[in-house]
């Protein structure tokens, strides 16, 4: 169920605050697919959790705000780095993925938001 914006996009954002075993993922993984929104969400070694999601942007910005806010989202999120990049259309669905690296090893997310 997308939001019928039309413009198609990637979000990249990482997570920070009590957002590991508690069952954040499977939240995130929810509303992407309530929202039509295709990706991975994985937790990282430093506690924080990344998604990495392709969709309209209003869809994208539904799941951000609801994870933002803890609206049926288990956990509290403290501060979200975003970064908004082109669509890539390589996903098809929405995955929970094995951990990642710490976010040391990442490339550096766009703008703080929180």
């Amino acid at each position: 169920m997308g939001t019928g914006s039309g413009e198609h996009i990637r979000l990249h954002a990482i997570f920070e605050g009590s957002v590991q075993g508690v069952g954040f993922r499977y939240a995130v993984r929810r509303l992407a697919q309530r929202y039509g929104v295709s990706g991975w969400v994985r937790n990282l070694a430093s506690g924080e959790v990344e998604l990495v999601g392709e969709g309209e942007r209003g869809a994208l910005e539904k799941v951000l705000e609801t994870c933002r806010a803890g609206a049926g989202t288990p956990g509290q999120v403290r501060n979200v780095w975003i970064e908004w990049l082109p669509a890539s259309g390589e996903f098809r669905g929405f995955e929970i993925r094995t951990n990642g690296p710490p976010r040391s090893l990442l490339q550096t997310p766009g703008p703080r938001s929180g």
